[in-house]
């Protein structure tokens, strides 16, 4: 961040507010993704408990509000954008209308969407001043800012019947171009990686004069932070090839829907699981203890092999 390296203390209490808001809001994404894909599993004892995570989410963000009150200046506005940003989601993310009788569970999802694509290019422009031109987080958020633009894209290509194929094609070649562009950006980033000195002066952060050693080495914050990119460029490239693909598999377009959404939800759940156990790692360096809880998109995974092999059993049988 730009404003790092000029008050130690102010660095350190900026990386545990904005490490807790992150917190709260995977662990509250965590809790509704799960929620919302297994409404019919879920009994009573469940629900209590995926109650009890979604209100130490809800705890949490007020931790971090509390934790953000201590800094001043640049520190303190980004992580009020942060707070600000993420109140919203969170707020989304209750549970208990899932299990209203009549439950409004499948409101229109092209809307919540395109609002949470306003809402982060709102949040993005404010936030943008505060990067550093070509760190890690930088590049990752200029990726997305593409990416998002191609999602509206996408949402207008799905939901438009167009009578001429040729326009068709032509709104598909301008979403491609768009992804193309966010995993570009995200695999040039990974061919020169020249992120190491930076993360290493970052990682600074969490030690006072003592340099008593850390729960997780640089070399895992270091490679969390780089699986990270990795992650990103494998999401992209999924959307890319499934719209390169569009018209030349049109018979089985249903079927390739249909893949391509579960792999994504693979992707979601990994996101998930991935961001938490980062946050965490940030949290548990900087000597802050976090109450024990499940990571629930842990158990939806499956690893390579089982999820091809579910897939083609599931092609198989229809």
């Amino acid at each position: 961040m730009q404003f790092f390296y000029q008050d130690h203390q102010q660095d350190k209490l900026y990386l545990q507010a904005a490490a807790t808001i992150n917190l709260s809001f995977w662990i509250s994404s965590d809790v509704y993704n799960y929620a919302s894909d297994n409404i019919s599993e879920i009994n009573k004892y469940e629900y209590d408990r995926l109650k009890s995570q979604y209100d130490l989410a809800l705890n949490l963000y007020e931790n971090g509000k509390d934790i953000s009150n201590l800094l001043t200046g640049d520190h303190a506005e980004c992580a009020n954008l942060l707070l600000g940003h993420t109140i919203t989601s969170i707020k989304d993310d209750s549970i208990t209308e899932l299990f209203l009788p009549n439950s409004k569970k499948d409101k229109a999802f092209e809307i919540d969407l395109l609002d949470a694509i306003f809402d982060a290019d709102i949040f993005i422009k404010k936030y943008q001043k505060f990067l550093i031109p070509g760190d890690l987080e930088t590049d990752l958020i200029k990726a997305e800012v593409i990416f998002a633009n191609s999602s509206s894209k996408i949402l207008n290509f799905l939901n438009n019947e167009y009578s001429n194929i040729n326009d068709a094609a032509k709104a598909c070649e301008e979403i491609i171009d768009e992804i193309m562009a966010a995993r570009v950006i995200v695999e040039n980033a990974i061919k020169h990686n020249s992120y190491k000195a930076s993360l290493e002066k970052e990682y600074s952060i969490f030690y006072d004069c003592n340099f008593l050693e850390k729960p997780h080495s640089f070399n895992s914050y270091y490679a969390a932070s780089i699986g990270a990119m990795h992650f990103w460029r494998e999401y992209y490239a999924i959307h890319e090839q499934f719209y390169k693909n569009y018209f030349d598999k049109a018979d089985e377009i249903n079927e390739e829907q249909n893949f391509f959404n579960q792999t994504l939800n693979q992707y979601n759940l990994i996101l998930n699981k991935n961001s938490i156990e980062l946050n965490m790692m940030i949290l548990e360096n900087l000597g802050v203890r976090i109450p024990n809880f499940e990571i629930y998109s842990a158990r939806k995974i499956r690893n390579p092999v089982e999820f091809l092999q579910h897939q083609l059993e599931s092609r198989a049988s229809k």
